[in-house]
């Protein structure tokens, strides 16, 4: 028989066994595709979970530099998926940035398992309603934000438990160390001075910031303190210092504008006891380069113009060696959280997803959430990056709160060195030496933590006990 007859034949064979055995196709074709996707799944490696650092746009190299090299290796794991670091620098400094960065990383097909934010107050605020919407909501570490209250845009935020940690002191403390510092130091009358209001990148800061110096001077009428007023950048001139008699300038905003201030007060004529000015965290942590701060604020120059003073979350030697504590310490808490919940265990569902290689990200915030909201009822302290000589800064929290309990402001003076420009000195006296704690956490020999472990009803680090303790042995 020719070849073609015979593939004929073979084809007619098949089309024939096909009529007579139809249902038997259709059914091994029911049961074989979804165990052909299972098998898939299940020999397919899991997509990672990631941990995304959304970073200001004015962040320094070195933080910027720090934050990719922990994307060089394996961060951790949440059962059997890897979870990685991926570091996102904004584009700008407006909020519709960092909303729409927001946006991206809630996405349906994101890979988000939380984010660190490493930005000013204002960019935090304005993204956390975006990071709060989903749900499960995406757990959420701010760094250095210092707002009272980083949830003011966030009108949904009361119904449930928000997954958000503030690493650092609100600035209630750091109005409070400020208007201290300049009691101790001998003054009365305080001036505060605010950006111009079109030129202010921070501006929620800016305006809860100095709300809260009035706080804090009304707070210590009774020792003398008085605000004799406030004004803008711009409305600032000889006439206002000789009315006032201001002898401490209290000052929130970035360097460029604080270079101004400077510059204007030290072509004037200051009281005979001198001026003070005392620059909030936001010029440091706009400053560029430490020689360019050098350059801004030289001590030199205080002898004749004003005495200039900084409030930071960070003691000066951290600073010095340009650690970006805050930030790798968000790092490490990121690790504690993912290890507390493997050690808690995940919930039912993902178990069995687990089992099917079938788990994806929002089971894994679902359940770190649970952790957080947990840790928060326990008051669970939360551990930093390990330094050397076995030493890590620990966190500790209000009940139920995102906001630290404990936690202080530095006051930092430029060392008048040429060998250390730009590098600072701690002038506040009332924190424990370095090598006993940090101000704004507390310093301590590493030790193990467990899930179950729970705070005294009475932390150990207190402001207002330290403070009292360093009365006795400081002079002032």
């Amino acid at each position: 028989m020719p070849l073609g007859e015979r593939l004929r034949a073979t084809l007619s064979d098949i089309r024939a066994w096909e009529k007579d055995h139809a249902a038997e196709i259709l059914l091994a074709l029911l049961f074989a595709a979804p165990l052909a996707y299972f098998a898939a799944k299940w020999f397919e490696p899991p997509r990672p979970f990631t941990v995304h650092v959304v970073a200001d746009s004015e962040t320094s190299n070195e933080t910027l530099d720090m934050f990719r090299k922990k994307t060089e290796n394996a961060f951790s794991s949440l059962g059997r998926v890897p979870v990685i670091v991926v570091v996102d620098k904004l584009s700008g400094t407006t909020p519709g940035v960092a909303t729409q960065k927001a946006e991206e990383l809630i996405a349906q097909e994101s890979d988000t398992l939380m984010v660190i934010g490493s930005a000013r107050s204002t960019l935090i605020e304005e993204s956390l309603p975006t990071y709060f919407k989903p749900t499960p909501p995406v757990p959420f570490i701010s760094t250095v934000a210092s707002d009272d209250d980083l949830l003011q845009k966030c009108t949904d935020c009361e119904k449930a438990f928000v997954p958000l940690i503030q690493l650092s002191p609100t600035n209630m403390v750091q109005s409070s160390s400020a208007v201290e510092y300049g009691i101790e130091q001998g003054r009365r009358k305080f001036l505060i001075v605010s950006p111009n209001g079109g030129e202010d990148k921070n501006q929620s800061y800016t305006s809860n910031l100095a709300e809260d110096y009035r706080d804090a001077i009304k707070a210590r009428a009774l020792t003398g303190a008085l605000e004799v007023d406030e004004v803008k950048l711009r409305d600032l001139d000889q006439a206002e210092v000789d009315r006032s008699g201001a002898d401490c300038v209290l000052y929130a905003g970035s360097l460029g504008e604080a270079q101004t201030l400077f510059n204007k007060l030290a072509a004037m004529a200051l009281p005979p006891n001198g001026l003070m000015i005392i620059m909030a965290d936001s010029v440091i942590q706009s400053r560029g380069t430490d020689r360019q701060i050098a350059q801004v604020f030289s001590e030199s120059s205080g002898k004749t113009g004003p005495t200039i003073r900084f409030t930071n979350q960070d003691n000066a030697d951290d600073y010095n060696q340009h650690l970006s504590t805050y930030d790798r310490d968000a790092l490490e808490i990121a690790k504690t959280l993912i290890k507390d919940v493997n050690d808690h265990g995940v919930d039912l569902l993902m178990r069995t997803k687990s089992v099917l290689h079938m788990e994806n990200v929002s089971d894994a915030r679902r359940n770190m959430l649970k952790v957080m909201q947990e840790n928060a009822r326990r008051r669970t302290w939360y551990p930093g990056e390990v330094r050397p000589g076995g030493l890590q800064s620990t966190y500790f929290f209000l009940a139920n709160a995102h906001t630290q309990d404990g936690g202080m402001f530095h006051v930092w003076r430029l060392k008048d060195d040429s060998s250390n420009v730009g590098q600072m000195d701690d002038v506040d006296h009332w924190h424990p030496d370095h090598e006993a704690a940090i101000t704004g956490r507390s310093l301590l020999t590493a030790r193990p933590r467990s899930f179950t472990h729970q705070l005294p009803e009475q932390p150990a680090t207190n402001l207002s006990k330290l403070r009292q303790s360093s009365d006795s042995s400081n002079s002032r």
